[in-house]
């Protein structure tokens, strides 16, 4: 039979309601009687019971949140510290993936979240949800957090400026002689160019660098395989391509240990930079030049601005922002004269 408030109470001779209070965190009670109530309570195995709660005070102590994935070191990382965060305060979380653009899983998968009676939701922007979506979230009686980018209007949101480092990059590039820089990402970048291939085309064309990209520079992002006939396609360019930008670290470390195979240096004749600086970024040799995406900083202000909304709902809401910088490593190097 599971430990109830009563077997605490009668182990530490405190009444019941002393015991729920401490249970709870109210504030009011001597250090030492804390101690002794959460010890007691550890030893019998004690379990509060958070739906009875939820009925009566309204709150199920539990956050919903929905990634885009959970394969990506960059997601994990900061579901992790999200996860953490809201656990050292009291809230558990439930954490759901749905792939981007799915409007009918996300709306299913809210539900279900929804029936948990979740206190708040953490949505990722990068799931796309179409503005019909947008509208029924924005009916949601509980407050919704959103990572990366928020939609129009007042939300609460952690927002990431991901051109302050491509511009960076585009400068980095610039100064070290490159004047011809290919793009190579996946379908969805070609879909969507103003998320990364635009901004990267006006930062290099500000300097005066072509930047090419297009269907010949694409891979499904899975097969590593595919990485060969790209890198043969780059280096015998027409253009005398001499770097790479990569959608990601995946994509970059996939190209350098291509064009190490086929006896192209990096970055004696390829410069290559990735996006978001995973561990891949300084496993492979050369180590890799790329831009860092934030992640604890994400995950710990996505927790507190949801423990802050729900401890303090009158305040009023809340936009916390982060920049992306480029890290410089090995994997790029200046032109050399008179080489192309």
């Amino acid at each position: 039979m599971a430990a109830t408030l009563r077997d605490i109470s009668r182990r530490t001779g405190l009444g019941v309601t002393t015991v729920a209070d401490i249970l709870r965190k109210k504030p009011g009670y001597r250090d030492e009687t804390r101690i002794r109530v959460l010890g007691v309570a550890r030893e019998v195995g004690y379990l509060p019971n958070l739906i009875g709660r939820t009925l009566k005070g309204g709150r199920s102590m539990s956050v919903g949140v929905i990634f885009p994935t959970v394969t990506k070191a960059l997601f994990a990382r900061r579901a992790e510290v999200l996860e953490t965060t809201l656990r050292d305060v009291g809230y558990l979380t439930f954490m759901m993936h749905v792939r981007s653009g799915q409007d009918q899983t996300l709306l299913a998968s809210i539900e279900q979240l929804l029936q948990r009676r979740i206190d708040a939701l953490v949505l990722y922007r990068e799931l796309r949800p179409s503005p019909e979506v947008f509208e029924a979230l924005s009916n949601l009686s509980i407050p919704v957090v959103y990572l990366e980018s928020a939609p129009e209007g007042e939300h609460r949101s952690v927002l990431i400026d991901r051109h302050h480092g491509m511009i960076q990059a585009a400068d980095h590039l610039a100064d070290l002689g490159h004047r011809r820089v290919a793009f190579v990402g996946i379908d969805w970048d070609l879909q969507r160019p103003y998320r990364k291939i635009e901004p990267y085309r006006q930062a290099l064309a500000r300097r005066g660098v072509e930047l090419i990209y297009g269907p010949e520079f694409k891979w499904s992002g899975v097969e590593p395989a595919e990485l060969e006939p790209i890198a043969k396609r780059l280096l015998d360019h027409r253009s005398a391509i001499t770097a790479v930008l990569g959608n990601n670290d995946e994509t970059a470390v996939g190209l350098v240990g291509v064009f190490r195979d086929l006896g192209a240096d990096v970055p004696g004749r390829m410069s290559v930079i990735g996006f978001n600086d995973s561990s891949l970024a300084t496993l492979t040799r050369p180590r890799l030049t790329t831009i860092r995406q934030p992640a604890n900083e994400v995950g710990l202000a996505a927790a507190e601005m949801v423990y802050s909304m729900l401890e303090h709902p009158e305040r009023p809401v809340e936009t916390a922002r982060f920049r992306c910088e480029l890290v410089i490593r090995e994997s790029t190097g200046a032109l050399p004269d008179g080489t192309f």
